[in-house]
């Protein structure tokens, strides 16, 4: 499995900060309209793929803006908009066009770019960052998954209003077969099912969830999970970085994901 992605953190003031926070909240058709391009996400022509995956993820993930930046992930196809994506952030968010941003290279370092594009763009693999985020995870049986922003996920027909961990982890590995089938090269099957498989084997050994903001629906909370977990591991921090759930390009479905001794 594999497919590239691009880490950016945006500059904004207050005014901009707080406007953008707004749009992000609301209907995505805010940044589908001027994405379209981005947004149409067209069904493959092949019949197994859409069996499989049905409607394709969208290419970029948008974190809640905070301290004065947001955070925005492209991956596959949304890399080579990136000056469209900038301006429909400034035009959204009130701000004179974005001269100066930066993105992450694979040490999480910040590395200062322009809006010109003149200067190289540290664009990242994810079968990269899973082999560099293993060595965290050797060894490891037990892991704290913090939830950020609302997690929705539906499950029968029904949101879920708790967190359960097997299917947590069971729609991260969706989304993670989706991306790399429709924007990269598509993982194994039978790897996807195995681990699928084996999430039953975890058992959450500490809760502490919180309410959702008001007016919000969905799961937050800081949860402790023991098993497997090495296996876990490195895709659940791939995953955080593609947030997960309802909503999920918009901010929702944020976590973090942090091995415990």
């Amino acid at each position: 499995m594999d497919f590239n992605l691009v880490r950016l953190r945006i500059p904004l003031t207050t005014a901009a900060e707080q406007r953008l926070a707004v749009a992000l909240a609301g209907p995505g058709g805010t940044f589908e309209e001027p994405l379209a391009v981005l947004c149409s996400r067209s069904l493959s022509s092949d019949p197994e793929l859409v069996r499989r995956h049905q409607k394709p993820g969208l290419p970029f993930v948008f974190s809640l803006p905070a301290g004065g930046a947001t955070d925005c992930l492209l991956i596959g196809p949304a890399i080579a908009e990136l000056s469209r994506i900038l301006s429909t952030l400034a035009a959204i968010a009130g701000t004179p066009p974005l001269n100066s941003f930066c993105a992450f290279d694979y040490q999480g370092r910040e590395i200062p770019l322009t809006a010109d594009g003149g200067d190289e763009l540290p664009v990242l693999s994810a079968a990269e960052l899973l082999d560099m985020a293993s060595p965290r995870y050797g060894g490891c049986t037990r892991l704290r998954i913090k939830l950020q922003t609302p997690l929705r996920l539906v499950a029968n027909g029904y949101e879920l209003t708790r967190f359960e961990p097997s299917r947590f982890i069971r729609t991260v590995l969706r989304r993670l077969s989706s991306l790399a089938a429709y924007y990269g090269v598509a993982g194994d099957p039978e790897t996807f099912m195995r681990l699928a498989s084996l999430a039953d084997k975890l058992r959450m050994t500490g809760a502490g969830p919180l309410p959702a903001p008001s007016g919000r629906r969905g799961v937050l909370g800081s949860y402790t999970l023991q098993g497997p977990c090495d296996e876990f591991g490195p895709v659940l921090e791939l995953g955080g970085l593609l947030h997960v759930g309802k909503g999920a390009a918009f901010g929702l479905g944020a976590f973090q994901i942090s091995p415990l001794s």
